[in-house]
């Protein structure tokens, strides 16, 4: 409790200071929107992976082979190493894998809409497992 000394004529009282009314809470709508830009920007994230891989996915699976020389390692293949390779049916294999890799990140989308976040984590995990069933494939395509 604090005090303060009113003076009057010849004399000082000491009384208590008056109580000061607390301020009533303000919630400050900064913090609403910083959390709405990130929920966004995490929707946005998602959809743009899932529009480059699709259209990744798609030129290479109408490129009738000629996308073969982007895949690594492929391109490091001597003459006769490539011609045991059917590079048209290699690039559309390749192409559907890539528009599969697409599908996690639309479903991420969907998720981050509800719970901002986890979509994303749980999109990238999916993608994650595809590409390691893809680098098994590749293995197998190459034996």
């Amino acid at each position: 409790m604090s005090f303060f000394v009113s003076k009057k004529l010849f004399s000082y009282e000491i009384t208590p200071a008056p109580l000061e009314k607390p301020s009533p809470k303000v919630y400050h709508t900064h913090k609403t929107k910083c959390v709405s830009e990130g929920k966004t920007m995490i929707i946005w994230f998602d959809l743009l992976m899932m529009v480059v891989l699709f259209f990744m996915g798609l030129c290479f699976y109408r490129s009738n082979g000629k996308g073969a020389n982007l895949l690594s390692g492929y391109n490091m293949k001597t003459k006769e190493e490539r011609s045991r390779f059917d590079e048209p049916q290699m690039c559309r294999i390749y192409g559907r894998k890539m528009m599969q890799m697409a599908i996690p990140f639309f479903f991420g989308a969907v998720i981050d809409l509800i719970l901002p976040g986890r979509g994303c984590l749980l999109a990238w995990i999916v993608f994650a497992v595809l590409f390691v069933r893809l680098l098994r494939l590749r293995g197998k395509m190459e034996k």
